[in-house]
């Protein structure tokens, strides 16, 4: 038994990863991640909504920005190249098919 009182053997970040009761842990996982997540805000629905429907975006000031980057950070959306532009995720449909505007 080691000093955090388990009795498993030092692994590798690798090892870890390749362990299949990890994995079948992180899969059940997923679940309460989801049920964590914050709700959507009325501006990120705004934002996703214009992104997924191609209409044109708000003006990228300060606050609008940080919709766009927030949406970014939870996969909800993602910038392509050539031609530059933001496109909604599966996540991101998911997301607005989850919450029902009000």
């Amino acid at each position: 038994m080691n000093r955090f009182g388990t009795i498993f053997p030092k692994k590798t970040a690798q090892e870890i990863d390749r362990d299949p009761a990890y994995r079948r842990v992180m899969r059940e996982m997923k679940p309460l991640r989801e049920l964590l997540e914050p709700p959507l805000t009325s501006d990120e629905r705004d934002f996703l909504e214009r992104v997924r429907d191609g209409r044109v975006l708000k003006p990228a000031d300060r606050p609008q920005d940080r919709v766009r980057q927030s949406c970014r950070r939870r996969g909800f959306a993602e910038v392509a190249m050539n031609p530059r532009r933001w496109v909604i995720t599966p996540a991101g449909r998911a997301a607005l098919e989850k919450e029902p505007r009000e």
